[in-house]
């Protein structure tokens, strides 16, 4: 077998002068040095008095070459390079796509085209541009699970907290996988961005770009996250729909304080026993109304005995909601906090909710101490979310009603 001894390349037996530099053939190669000849890269020097069959090509973005036409034709063969590759030789003004030069025919002969962008299937890649808000969704699916279906603000609230965040990631970067291997069997090169499935606007965007689609589904894609920040705050507002915070912003003529960064006062370390409802010592003789066995049942029927037994369980539910609707538009004392806003109400109910992951009171007495103020004897278990233990404490609490049956006060006593 002969070789050239300048480009290397591969010439039959008895050529006087090699076909691809047009030097005379001088030197003999035996099989033992075939391929130490076959793999020479061409020096800068020895390129320049090449003609027009000596080729680069771009492999990972390094540039590769100078070699020969037969050697490119074994690297398309070999499918290390192949459609979408760019290759350069000698005439061209630039780099060009494999297929766009004459190397096409051996294309051809090895593998069809990629199919174009039209014939691409996209349903996918347009489920994957919704994501951002198909996420949402299951993040709040996510929430009524975990908390039930009347718990609508502090699912509201664990969405606006980005507590259950890994639904959308996990949702994004799976699409996004599904969609690549879509695009590998419809024959389009992805390794120049099938690594941005991590980073899926990038991704949307250099597909796009590879497949020669328009960047729709990209731009969808941005719009929809913007859009989740406004779903979830209004999502919040909407759970929490208090007619005392309406109420209150109407009478300060809009001048509402944000206490929703500042701690009410006397809030309970994260595992010290919920402030709702206060939880003193046992007291040594509850004898606040040493009421007879005739005036205990007289209350059971009175009305605002039920109030305060629908008050109570709507705490044990947490559903702020129905625990509005029993509270005065003015309340006067909320256990430590005199004249609480709206907000300070709110808050505390949220702080208490976040630090246990239970929370139950056994009614056991309510005593009325006159006209409208009666006293409430109950028994509070809960749990708390580092301890892991259900913990009982018997409370002694009084509630203070308007004119209009609604709680004006409600504290603990000693």
């Amino acid at each position: 077998m002969a070789f050239c001894s300048k480009c290397y390349n591969q010439v039959d037996e008895g050529d006087s002068f090699c076909g691809v530099c047009g030097t005379k053939i001088e030197l003999q190669i035996d099989k033992k040095n075939e391929e130490k000849a076959s793999e020479k890269i061409l020096s800068e020097s020895e390129y320049r008095n090449l003609d027009d069959k000596i080729w680069f090509y771009e492999h990972n973005g390094e540039r590769k070459g100078p070699i020969s036409e037969n050697k490119i034709i074994e690297l398309i063969k070999t499918s290390i390079i192949s459609y979408g590759s760019s290759v350069w030789k000698k005439g061209l003004s630039d780099w060009q796509k494999i297929e766009y030069t004459e190397l096409k025919i051996h294309l051809q002969n090895i593998s069809p085209p990629p199919l174009s962008g039209e014939y691409v299937k996209n349903t996918l890649v347009w489920i994957l541009a919704f994501a951002p808000i198909i996420g949402l969704i299951l993040e709040y699916i996510v929430g009524f699970i975990q908390h039930g279906t009347n718990m609508g603000h502090s699912i509201a609230l664990d969405v606006d907290n980005n507590k259950y965040w890994y639904m959308t990631v996990g949702l994004n970067i799976s699409l996004a996988l599904f969609d690549e291997r879509i695009l590998n069997k419809a024959g389009i090169n992805t390794d120049k961005f099938k690594g941005w499935i991590w980073l899926v606007p990038v991704y949307l965007y250099q597909r796009a770009k590879q497949t020669k689609q328009k960047r729709t589904y990209f731009i969808v894609w941005i719009v929809c996250l913007l859009l989740v920040p406004f779903i979830t705050k209004s999502e919040t507002a909407n759970s929490y729909d208090n007619p005392i915070a309406k109420q209150a912003e109407k009478n300060e003529n809009n001048n509402f304080t944000d206490y929703s960064h500042s701690a009410p006062a006397a809030i309970p370390a994260p595992e010290a026993p919920p402030a709702i409802p206060s939880a003193p010592a046992p007291p040594a003789a509850p004898v606040i109304v040493p009421a007879p066995a005739a005036v205990q049942n007289k209350n059971n029927n009175d009305e605002y005995v039920d109030i305060i037994k629908n008050f109570i369980a709507a705490e044990d539910r947490r559903d702020i909601r129905v625990i509005n609707t029993y509270l005065s538009e003015y309340m006067n004392r909320y256990w430590d906090i005199q004249s609480p806003t709206p907000e300070q109400i709110y808050n505390r109910y949220q702080h208490i909710w976040s630090i246990t992951a239970y929370n139950k009171n056994h009614i056991i007495h309510i005593g009325k101490q006159s006209e409208n103020t009666y006293v409430l004897f109950t028994r509070y278990e809960y749990e708390g979310n580092k301890q892991h233990k259900i913990i009982i404490k018997d409370n002694r609490d009084v509630c203070v009603f308007d004119n209009d049956k609604k709680i004006t006060e409600i504290y603990g006593i000693d």
